[in-house]
């Protein structure tokens, strides 16, 4: 199964991050969490703002959380 936000997961591997750490700053659990990046729950509004603001600040919200398949080019 393919991660729906790989730009998110990415960026949590790149800045070194836990899911641990992450998901308690969240108010859920690391499972959770992971439910979330692969697409099999959503989140939140205030979810997702939380974790812009905490942990990259300098990313845009529509960029941090643009789902993979949009991000799909199409060969020709």
């Amino acid at each position: 199964m393919k991660a729906k936000y790989k730009f998110l997961a990415g960026k949590l591997f790149d800045k070194g991050l836990k899911k641990n750490a992450v998901a308690r700053k969240l108010g859920i659990t690391p499972r959770a969490l992971n439910n979330k990046i692969y697409g099999i729950a959503p989140f939140t509004w205030e979810q997702a703002c939380t974790l812009q603001q905490k942990f990259f600040p300098e990313i845009p919200l529509e960029i941090l959380f643009k789902e993979t398949d949009s991000m799909k080019q199409t060969k020709k």
